[in-house]
């Protein structure tokens, strides 16, 4: 297995800790995110991971280094600018060969069962059913994607502005759930990816959901999930790792 973990961002919002560290080494009990990152995916097999880089590129290069010798191999891809979560996939394409790869934000911490999510991609990959799969999770966010009951993607809702997007006829009823920052993508998807530059990967999902592409997403339930982007939320995962044993499972051991 192989995996990416996306450490490129500004960590704009987690600033001052940011003004000196990249979001990617900020500490949680006392390990960089970065570090429990790479246990996490190594834990469920993951044996090769590339992870993107920009800002303070330099701390992370130097915190790769010192892991270099230890397993997972971990292969560093730098952005002159940052080319979000869509460009930063593409100078990627040589790293993955044939089989699935993982796509995990650096600032995510969850307890969803990775390997799981993994194998059910597999099946569409291998049937020929699913580009990628999104794990999602019926939870409070201002964007939320449209999933019928194929677990198609079907288009997505910004509660912010009001924008309602559905570009594909739904199975079923549809339901509304976040975005969890992870994705399972078959390598198969680079020859339809005609975005260039920087771009986001859910602005690419939908495009090709749009062109009749199958886009699958996987529902994590009730499975433990923070985003780290805020001190706020940083100081509640630092809470939650005493008190969520089945976190502490799945980057511990």
């Amino acid at each position: 297995m192989k995996a990416m973990i996306l450490a490129a961002g500004l960590g704009t919002r987690l600033r001052p800790l940011t003004d000196r560290m990249p979001k990617a080494l900020v500490p949680i009990h006392r390990v960089p995110a970065l570090e429990w990152g790479i246990r996490r995916l190594h834990h469920i097999g993951v044996e090769s991971i590339i992870i993107n880089t920009h800002y303070l590129a330099e701390q992370v290069e130097a915190f790769v280094k010192q892991r270099q010798a230890s397993i997972p191999e971990l292969t560093l891809s730098f952005e002159s600018e940052i080319l979000g979560t869509g460009g930063g996939i593409l100078p990627t394409q040589s790293f993955w060969g044939e089989q699935p790869f993982l796509l995990h934000n650096v600032d995510i911490f969850s307890s969803v069962d990775l390997l799981a999510a993994y194998q059910q991609h597999q099946h569409y990959h291998q049937e020929q059913q699913g580009l990628a799969t999104l794990l999602t999770q019926n939870r409070v966010t201002q964007t939320k994607l449209l999933i019928d009951e194929g677990n198609f993607l079907c288009g997505i809702h910004y509660y912010k502005t009001g924008n309602y997007r559905l570009v594909r006829t739904p199975q079923g009823k549809l339901q509304e759930h976040g975005f969890t920052g992870i994705h399972m993508i078959s390598p198969k998807i680079f020859p339809w990816i005609k975005e260039t530059g920087t771009f986001s990967i859910i602005d690419c999902y939908l495009r090709l959901t749009a062109e009749g592409k199958p886009i699958r997403t996987f529902d994590i339930g009730n499975a433990y999930w923070k985003d780290i982007g805020t001190p706020e939320k940083l100081a509640e995962l630092e809470q939650d790792w005493q008190n969520h044993p089945c976190l502490r499972k799945c980057y511990e051991t």
